[in-house]
């Protein structure tokens, strides 16, 4: 009789890899969860605009770094008189100005004792051919190479040396929950809350001059920049007049005005009071009254005189 031994090993238990092929699954479907859950968090209004508000408090600590002090008399600086000896057009693509360096420009002014004036402001939309520089002195020596290379133009504006841009983007999304499509004047009044924020910070910062000159004291370059007047009306002036409907937003913008007039120097006081005199001088039309010689004093010396906004283009005060 022969007797056969079997040498096979038994079937391996499936268990370990089905529990392993569970636990995937679990984890799988908690991260999709988790993914949805951030999704949806992330495109929420007060989401977005924390993260715009965070961006340009960065950029405002970087381009405003100055604590409390009276803006010289370097901050309204003039171009010399006289028409420039030379005007240097943008030679490359079109787009907007996002960066300069201020010290690479200073450099080649120097090597070429003249004076350089750039001419759009951070922001600007710059199209070919357009004027880029103006000289005054002569422009023999300058090389025009370095000088574009010293700027930075882009498809669209960024918040690196933008501060307005900031100012800008929380500017735009309260005026869409304001519109009549959405009618969302909460959303509006977080919007506020990032611009109260900002300005409060600012309003207590020195604005570097625009003008540089050199160890000799002659005007080298003149760089524009955006004053503190410009940030005011670009941060407020539109919101006003889409929000002056709204009771809430009304309300916060008052509230606004007033505490920054507790905190504000004396130099920076003209324009807030401005802003509040238009605010309550809209309050009282609406309401029917007629309001006590506030707009006369709200349009002041320099009503109907275009003045350059923050975001660089030309616009006239608003009455």
């Amino acid at each position: 009789m022969t007797i056969y031994i079997s040498t096979a090993c038994p079937a391996p238990s499936p268990s370990l890899s089905v529990w392993l092929a569970v636990v995937m699954s679990l984890l799988s479907v908690a991260a999709f969860i988790y993914y949805i859950h951030h999704v949806a968090q992330s495109i929420r209004a007060v989401v977005i605009l924390t993260r715009i508000g965070k961006e340009a408090r960065a950029s405002l600590e970087q381009m405003y770094p100055e604590g409390l002090g009276e803006d010289t008399e370097e901050a309204h600086t003039q171009r010399p008189q006289g028409h420039p000896s030379l005007v240097i057009p943008s030679a490359g693509n079109s787009g907007v100005l996002v960066a300069v360096d201020e010290q690479q420009l200073l450099t080649c002014a120097q090597e070429a004792r003249i004076t350089l004036a750039l001419v759009p402001m951070m922001g600007d939309f710059v199209p070919h051919g357009s004027p880029l520089f103006e000289v005054w002195g002569d422009g023999a020596c300058l090389n025009a190479k370095h000088l574009q290379e010293a700027l930075q133009i882009a498809p669209e504006r960024t918040i690196h040396q933008d501060t307005a841009f900031g100012f800008r983007q929380l500017v735009d999304i309260a005026e869409r929950a304001l519109s009549p499509g959405i009618n969302d004047p909460t959303t509006a009044v977080q919007a506020i809350d990032q611009l109260h924020d900002l300005l409060r910070r600012m309003v207590r910062q020195r604005f570097p001059a625009p003008a540089r000159r050199d160890e000799t004291g002659a005007l080298r370059m003149i760089c524009p920049r955006p004053s503190w007047d410009s940030y005011v009306r670009l941060a407020l002036d539109e919101v006003r007049q889409y929000g002056e409907g709204s009771i809430q937003v009304t309300r916060r913008l008052r509230s606004l005005l007033e505490d920054l007039l507790q905190v504000a120097p004396a130099f920076r006081r003209e324009e807030l009071e401005r802003q509040l005199a238009l605010l309550e001088a809209r309050s009282a039309i609406r309401r029917g009254e007629q309001p006590p010689d506030t707009l006369g004093r709200v349009r002041g010396p320099a009503a109907g005189a275009p003045r350059r906004s923050a975001e660089g283009s030309p616009r006239p005060s608003t009455h």
